[in-house]
């Protein structure tokens, strides 16, 4: 009799631990989705104000506007639309990592051509920068899921770009080593501070040296629920106004 109520005293003293544990997780849980709700507010508060400012200013001098001033904020009211939809959708795709409803569809696939297509594209939306792009050869060959790699390396580009000067280079290297697929992008931006580095892959943080350049704080935490899918891994380097180094790497499959 003793020992059978020492043993459910232990059990019971384990199953109580399980319980405190588990309601630690939930309290962690609940305070997570009580911070990206504010943060989500706070973000979308900023371009509903232009909007509204924007609709406020067309509706009471249309007739003293001249076409052009009518025209930039039309364009006004369009960007910060397509910022909030940006939003959405990055929250959206980090929702559906969180409850694992995204599945690793790897094909084969030659990722120096994939490259040289995604540099292609770039340039046409970020005509003053020069992307340089060098690769070992004319093919590399790997299994890999072609839209979550296109959603990471277009993600890290466009930060590239968003964040240089007009006419700064930004050096786009692949290559494989140790039987991985390496991607290595190097900008000469106003680079990251090393206190927000550990936080830079968080939904929302951004750097505090970003002023008032527009962004989200979502693309890098949504790089880095892809990588972490693809099993990969991804390492920053920076400097105070000596730019950024992105280092992906993926297995060689």
């Amino acid at each position: 009799m003793q020992q059978a109520n020492e043993e459910l005293e232990l059990k019971v003293q384990e199953r109580t631990a399980e319980l405190q544990q588990l309601n630690e997780q939930l309290k962690e849980l609940n305070d997570l989705k009580s911070r990206v709700v504010s943060m989500v507010c706070h973000e979308f508060r900023n371009p509903l104000n232009n909007i509204s400012l924007s609709v406020s200013y067309l509706d009471r001098y249309s007739e003293q506007l001249s076409a052009q001033q009518k025209m930039q904020y039309l364009e006004d009211i369009q960007a910060n639309v397509e910022r909030m939809a940006h939003m959405i959708d990055d929250i959206l795709v980090i929702g559906k990592v969180e409850a694992k409803k995204i599945e690793v569809q790897p094909t084969m696939l030659n990722l120096v051509e994939f490259c040289q297509r995604l540099v292609a594209e770039l340039r046409l939306t970020a005509p003053q920068h020069r992307i340089d792009l060098k690769t070992p050869g004319q093919s590399i060959w790997a299994q890999v899921d072609e839209q979550l790699l296109r959603s990471i390396l277009t993600n890290i580009l466009i930060n590239s770009v968003r964040y240089s000067l007009a006419e700064s280079k930004i050096q786009f290297k692949i290559f494989t080593q140790q039987k991985q697929i390496v991607f290595r992008i190097k900008d000469q931006g106003i680079g990251i501070p090393p206190e927000d580095i550990p936080h830079l892959f968080e939904p929302f943080h951004r750097g505090r040296n970003v002023s008032n350049i527009p962004g989200t704080g979502l693309g890098l935490s949504v790089v880095k629920k892809f990588v972490d899918l693809l099993q990969g891994k991804i390492e920053v380097n920076s400097q105070i106004g000596s730019g950024a180094i992105f280092v992906v790497c993926l297995p060689f499959i």
